[in-house]
Parts: C-alpha cells; sequence; structure tokens
C-alpha cells in the first residue's frame, strides 16, 4: 500500500507538527512507512520561500 505525495498545510510550525503527528499516528496504526529521505518542509511567507528544509519525525527520526 502507497500514500504518494501527501503535502500537509498550516498557518505555523506548531499546526504542521500537530498534522504530521496526526499522520504519523495513522500511518502506524495502518502498518505503513514514512520513506523520511523523500520528506521535506518548504516555509513560505507572502508567497516567498522563507526556508526549505528537510523534515524531523516527532519520534526523532529524520
Amino acid at each position: 500500500m502507497f500514500m504518494d505525495d501527501l503535502k500537509l498545510y498550516g498557518k505555523n510550525e506548531r499546526q504542521i507538527d500537530s498534522l504530521i503527528n496526526t499522520v504519523q499516528a495513522v500511518s502506524e496504526d495502518i502498518g505503513m512507512e514514512f520513506g523520511i529521505d523523500k520528506c521535506g518542509v518548504l516555509n513560505l511567507k507572502r508567497g516567498k520561500v522563507v526556508e526549505s528544509d528537510g523534515i524531523e519525525m516527532p519520534n526523532g527520526v529524520s
């Protein structure tokens, strides 16, 4: 089973962290793993890239 190209949108880092926690919990419940090396974060402000980085999972995996 695959869940490709999932995008999460939030107003701030706290909201995104909450969404990541939810997705991770659901993924664990259904036995799926993240391709963490393919994940990333893009932070925009007024339509311009402010920061682009990798992602760190709540369990400390990055």
